[in-house]
């Protein structure tokens, strides 16, 4: 028979793990140390796996610990939304809500067409658009701030996510005018590997305003925008 998980128990670990400091977590959770530490020992015997390595200086995740950590995360934000949903629907607000996460301009092109393509099938959904910035890679999917997300590479990709190819651009560098690249390559458009601008040093993204696009070069390869999930 599987063992029977409370959610209760995965809160405090996830506390835990996430402080690794058990008097931190317990304060955080509002609850006494030994009490958080019996709780977290009798959530190991029950899984019959240590999830913590302790000693007098630290506490550390161990294996089975950080797969646990991942899991309980999304299990807590499941839990969550089951909740919020079905109170929706006992109060007479069933409609559902689907956050499409993106950054900059990732989809742009596309965006309006999917959305509108979402609706005419799924008219029950509201759809909300959030924004995030390059801090957050997984553009809220991880913490659950987003259900989908418009994205464009590189990402690390997890285990726990879904990847879609939308569509692959080429890539193109924009350079002034006295850049060594364009004295290396003096047609505007001629291809450049990426292995070529080693050393290279990169423009601030906040450009002055005296810029102005001098030259265009084709770089080897292409940019794909993804959809995650």
């Amino acid at each position: 028979m599987l063992p029977q998980l409370d959610l209760r128990l995965l809160t405090y670990f996830v506390a835990v793990a996430e402080e690794l400091h058990f008097g931190r977590a317990a304060a955080r959770l509002h609850i006494a140390q030994p009490s958080l530490s019996v709780q977290i020992r009798k959530l190991e015997h029950t899984l019959g796996a240590a999830l913590f390595l302790r000693n007098t200086r630290q506490v550390e995740l161990t294996p089975a610990g950080q797969v646990l950590l991942d899991e309980s995360r999304r299990l807590l934000r499941d839990a969550e939304r089951i909740v919020g949903i079905t109170r929706a629907a006992a109060h007479g607000s069933g409609r559902r809500k689907l956050v499409v996460g993106f950054q900059a301009n990732a989809a742009a092109e596309l965006t309006p067409q999917i959305l509108s393509a979402f609706q005419s099938q799924f008219a029950d959904v509201q759809v909300q658009m959030q924004g995030f910035d390059f801090t957050d890679p997984y553009v809220g999917l991880a913490d659950g701030s987003s259900d989908v997300a418009f994205v464009r590479p590189p990402l690390v990709v997890k285990d726990w996510l879904g990847l879609e190819t939308l569509f692959v651009e080429p890539r193109v560098l924009v350079v002034s005018s006295s850049s060594p690249l364009v004295a290396a390559a003096p047609r505007t458009r001629s291809a450049k590997s990426c292995g070529s601008l080693s050393g290279t040093p990169p423009s601030s993204i906040a450009l002055p305003s005296r810029w102005r696009m001098n030259s265009v070069m084709t770089m080897a390869g292409s940019a794909a925008v993804k959809a995650i999930w």
